[in-house]
């Protein structure tokens, strides 16, 4: 069996800073995961940080490989494997002390995340949010 290879963890300026996405894990040329971060998030408070590096790592090491689009067994374990990720994201976060939190709107959202991690309601949190719909369903859906 071949030793596993780190996992690097980069700052990006590739990542819209007017997307929703702060972080993603995207595969090399090589096949390797990388997990990109936002370079505008490097002030963060270390709690948002390890929470968001701890959701892009589980992506890194389970990832799905199948058609969304066409797979609906596959579309079910994307989202599962979401709140998966927002489940340990919500479980660092929480066992972060508080002295390495702050009052920004990004620590305030992962709050919002431990609250519905609490709840058992991480599910609907993928689904709520607009580039999750985009890849569940093709596009952010309408708000009625």
């Amino acid at each position: 069996m071949a030793a596993e290879k780190n996992i690097p963890i980069r700052w990006t300026d590739a990542i819209d800073k007017k997307s929703t996405t702060l972080a993603r894990t995207r595969i090399s040329a090589e096949g390797l995961a990388i997990i990109e971060i936002r370079g505008d998030l490097r002030e963060q408070s270390l709690a948002f940080l390890a929470a968001t590096i701890v959701h892009e790592s589980y992506h890194a090491v389970y990832s799905q490989s199948c058609n969304y689009s066409t797979d609906r067994l596959c579309l079910k374990k994307y989202v599962e494997e979401e709140a998966a990720a927002f489940a340990l994201e919500a479980s660092v976060y929480q066992a972060t002390p508080d002295r390495f939190k702050n009052n920004s709107d990004l620590d305030k959202m992962q709050q919002e995340i431990v609250k519905r991690w609490y709840e058992k309601r991480l599910n609907d949190l993928v689904l709520s949010i607009s580039g999750y719909q985009a890849k569940v369903f093709g596009e952010p859906l309408a708000v009625r």
